[in-house]
């Protein structure tokens, strides 16, 4: 059953669609295999360090993530006068905490956000320092 499942959600996710039926009838978002998370180039230094990822200042009630979609915008509205700063590909199965998929607070477009949890190292598959 479980191998149905997995089947079922990986051929949802090759045809591009959005949502699940859930078995209580209610939809659900797709998680996508990848999200990202855009840093400083200092907080990942600092990170090294730490048993996780180091939050920025945008990242104090919960962590701002994104799809590879969604990058562009990111940098463009947050990063742009960055000369230097770091893409981090994350397995969202390896986030701790309830990852959740919502409008900013007088937005329309939806982003992952992560509450009450971190990023830890295992989490990041791939690391990407970006420079002007």
């Amino acid at each position: 059953m479980k191998l149905l499942v997995l089947i079922i959600l990986i051929v949802a996710v090759v045809l591009g669609f959005k949502t699940y039926r859930t078995l209580s009838g209610s939809e659900a978002p797709l998680v996508p295999a990848e999200l990202y998370k855009i840093l400083s180039v200092e907080d990942w230094e600092a990170s090294k360090f730490l048993p996780r990822i180091k939050r920025g200042t945008m990242d104090q009630d919960f962590i701002h993530l994104a799809t590879r979609e969604q990058l562009r915008g990111v940098r463009d509205k947050f990063w742009a006068e960055a000369k230097t700063y770091v893409v981090l590909s994350l397995s969202p199965s390896a986030l701790s905490g309830r990852l959740v998929l919502e409008s900013n607070p007088g937005g329309s477009s939806k982003y992952y956000h992560l509450y009450d949890g971190e990023i830890p190292h295992g989490a990041v598959s791939a690391v990407k320092t970006v420079q002007r």
